[in-house]
């Protein structure tokens, strides 16, 4: 399978969605299927031209942190 990232166009409309959505997410699931689902997000947006699986690992384990 081959990942083509979003145009960079869209790219801030896919982070004001990731942003706005995480409150209900967290809500909704358990803090680990949480965790996962930021990581999944953020890479799939792939927002930076360097750094996207790091800063993802990094939201995930901050959202682990938090949850305790």
């Amino acid at each position: 399978m081959i990942f083509l990232p979003p145009a960079p166009d869209k790219i801030p409309a896919l982070m004001k969605t990731f942003i706005d959505d995480l409150p209900g997410k967290r809500d909704k699931n358990h803090p680990v299927e949480f965790a996962a689902i930021i990581h999944r997000e953020i890479v799939t947006i792939h927002p930076f031209i360097d750094g996207n699986g790091r800063a993802a690992r990094l939201l995930m384990n901050l959202a682990l942190l938090q949850s305790g």
